[in-house]
């Protein structure tokens, strides 16, 4: 029994941890911090040390960018290979244009054993909508 509630215990606490780190902004699912475009500003200017990975075409990319980061292009065929390349202990917040691309890019990164990772819910285009409020 109390295996069980020292598990249940670590289940529960690990994820709030996570959620802490930033500030409790946005809301945690499924091990992953889902922010709004005034969150991610909110996050990036506190001087955290998040990397920014847009999974949008290198066109879009170059058509504008959130700040510089890194550029993965989902529709690639290395896009897996090239995800597994980078450094799983940093931060990223991951965004496309919508949030489509990049909320499927989050259980492939799980998978590959990112444990913290922030989702731009909206994409680049709720960060642009931001913009003009």
């Amino acid at each position: 029994m109390k295996q069980l509630l020292l598990f249940f215990v670590l289940m529960v606490s690990v994820p709030l941890q996570a959620a802490d780190k930033h500030g409790g902004v946005g809301e945690l699912k499924d091990g992953v911090l889902h922010v709004s475009a005034t969150d991610a500003d909110q996050l990036l200017n506190a001087g955290s040390e998040i990397i920014v990975l847009d999974v949008r075409t290198e066109q879009e990319h170059q058509a504008g960018k959130i700040k510089p980061g890194i550029n993965i292009n989902y529709y690639a065929d290395t896009f897996e290979a090239d995800l597994a390349k980078l450094d799983k202990t940093k931060t990223y917040l991951v965004h496309c244009r919508s949030g489509v691309r990049s909320g499927r890019t989050l259980p492939i990164m799980q998978r590959l054993g990112f444990d913290n990772i922030i989702h731009l819910d909206g994409g680049i285009k709720a960060w642009w909508e931001r913009q003009k409020e």
